[in-house]
């Protein structure tokens, strides 16, 4: 038996196996009891917004890259919200926020935290914590982290 998968032959199993449940009289009235059930409802989709000063958080106190703090203002942060709310009425967004955007001083970070405040007040939003790409342990000392 060949154990090296290609993408083609997963989803030639994945489709034959959806194939099989789907037509399974039982399975399929599972399905449909399980569709109207109301262990089911809530939120299925996560829409993520990430609020970082930089892609490459590389230590609490340094990033590698590009500024991120125009991307992260105040306003394209509510544009963000907003285009959310109109694709995806009454739905909740999580925010993730890095380190160094938690405890930037600069004022747009500071307003920038009071609005993801203020959108989980509102709409119930979720706000995270994002340790950033390649976080401490590749660029930081043990004794540090």
């Amino acid at each position: 038996m060949n154990h090296l998968w290609t993408r083609r032959k997963f989803l030639a199993g994945a489709a034959s196996s959806a194939s099989a449940l789907a037509l399974t009289p039982t399975r399929a009235g599972a399905l449909a009891e399980a569709v109207s059930s109301p262990a089911l409802r809530g939120r299925f989709i996560t829409h993520i917004s990430v609020v970082r000063v930089n892609q490459i958080e590389v230590t609490p106190a340094r990033s590698i890259g590009e500024d991120e703090a125009p991307a992260n203002s105040p306003d394209h942060i509510r544009s963000r919200r907003e285009a959310f709310a109109r694709g995806c009425p009454n739905g909740k967004m999580t925010w993730a926020i890095s380190w160094l955007a938690l405890n930037d001083t600069r004022q747009e970070y500071k307003e920038a935290r009071r609005l993801l405040a203020s959108f989980h007040d509102r709409y119930g939003d979720e706000i995270t914590f994002i340790p950033g790409g390649y976080f401490a342990p590749m660029f930081d000392t043990p004794e540090h982290i």
